[in-house]
């Protein structure tokens, strides 16, 4: 396990498999403080389980041999919780924190605290259920020391196994739907987009392919105009059906299946940085 961690290379993925009860997270917490000591330009991200685990490794990245340190290492992102909710809302949906516009709102804050620490640490929920996974990384790959000097988050080590795949569908309705939801946007911005495009290929797949399941590959015309539309969806669309989007876009970018009035598709989660 030593060795996984210490000859991991940027943009490489290395898997360390190992039973329960090894030490893989005391290893993680040993490694995180003897490169925080050792490297003052080190950061990383981890990813846990659960909350109570995030606050545990913040807590234990804060001794080092059984004394406090004055300065803390790690910061424990917390998402949404409904406790907490500036505006009361009973339970998460998807993109619920990332359209919200409340600057009193504790996650708010926590994406500007969090660059005070070389390690912060989120939940596997928190990633994955995120509008946006690959933006929400991004934002995390930096952070800056005491004097204002910004270093790289060079490794993200995610403890437990994580979901690379999450596999979802829509129907036909919701195409639909989704198709009057992108003209009265397109409407908006001055018709920027060709929607007329985006509904014949979907007409397509849905009433001209004869097979009751097909296997239907990527459409880079449709992402091409789904790029032009993409910002202002979260800005116009409402709660009940802002996944509509995220889900459309996966389907023409990365393909999937039709079976019966259905379309299937799966999420992708690239953790890889732009250098």
């Amino acid at each position: 396990m030593i060795y996984g961690f210490f000859t991991a290379k940027t943009g490489e993925m290395t898997v360390i498999p190992a039973a329960m009860r090894l030490g893989k997270s005391t290893l993680l917490t040993v490694f995180c403080k003897y490169m925080a000591i050792t490297n003052p330009e080190f950061g990383c991200i981890i990813v846990k389980e659960r909350v109570e685990d995030m606050f545990n490794l913040e807590d234990e990245l804060g001794y080092v041999d059984d004394t406090f340190c004055e300065q803390k290492i790690c910061y424990a992102w917390v998402g949404y919780n409904k406790d907490i909710c500036v505006k009361g809302h009973p339970e998460y949906e998807y993109g619920l924190c990332s359209r919200c516009e409340c600057s009193k709102c504790r996650v708010k804050s926590a994406r500007y605290e969090q660059y005070n620490y070389p390690v912060v640490v989120i939940t596997h929920e928190r990633l994955f259920r995120n509008a946006n996974t690959q933006e929400f990384i991004e934002n995390l790959k930096t952070w800056r020391n005491e004097h204002g000097v910004i270093h790289k988050r060079q490794y993200i080590i995610i403890d437990e196994r994580p979901k690379f795949f999450a596999s979802y569908k829509k129907s036909w309705g919701e195409f639909s739907k989704f198709i009057s939801i992108l003209r009265g946007i397109n409407k908006k911005i001055c018709y920027k987009i060709d929607t007329t495009l985006i509904e014949n290929r979907g007409n397509e797949i849905f009433l001209n392919i004869p097979d009751e399941e097909a296997r239907i590959i990527h459409d880079n015309e449709v992402i091409d105009e789904l790029k032009k539309i993409k910002k202002f969806w979260w800005k116009y669309c409402n709660e009940d059906d802002v996944d509509l989007f995220p889900f459309f876009w996966d389907f023409f970018s990365n393909g999937g299946f039709r079976s019966k009035a259905n379309l299937s598709t799966y999420q992708y989660t690239d953790y890889i940085f732009d250098s």
